[in-house]
């Protein structure tokens, strides 16, 4: 997570986010998504950007379900949130604003 922080979120714009983690982990890693009805129940990509991430509240009950049952590192951005699926990782959830 602090290289993730580090590297990526503080040397780049958040709209240039899914490119630079593209660079890093390979295009057929990374799955760009729009909203939480559309997270995928099995991880399919290393790691998942989701666009709009509490768009409503439904997307908010959606995201808190599907996060209870998937072990997962979430970071919350200010537009956007940026999952990792690691088996080495716990489950956490993180805030930055930057």
């Amino acid at each position: 997570m602090y290289t993730f922080v580090r590297e990526v979120v503080m040397t780049t714009t958040e709209d240039e986010i899914p490119d630079r983690l593209k660079d890093i982990y390979g295009t057929e890693n990374i799955l760009v998504i729009g909203r939480a009805e559309e997270l995928p129940q099995k991880s399919i990509a290393s790691v998942v950007i989701l666009r709009k991430p509490f768009y409503d509240r439904r997307d908010r009950m959606l995201w808190n379900k599907w996060y209870e049952s998937h072990n997962c590192v979430a970071v919350h951005l200010k537009g956007s949130l940026v999952i990792f699926f690691d088996k080495k990782l716990q489950k956490q959830f993180y805030t930055i604003r930057n």
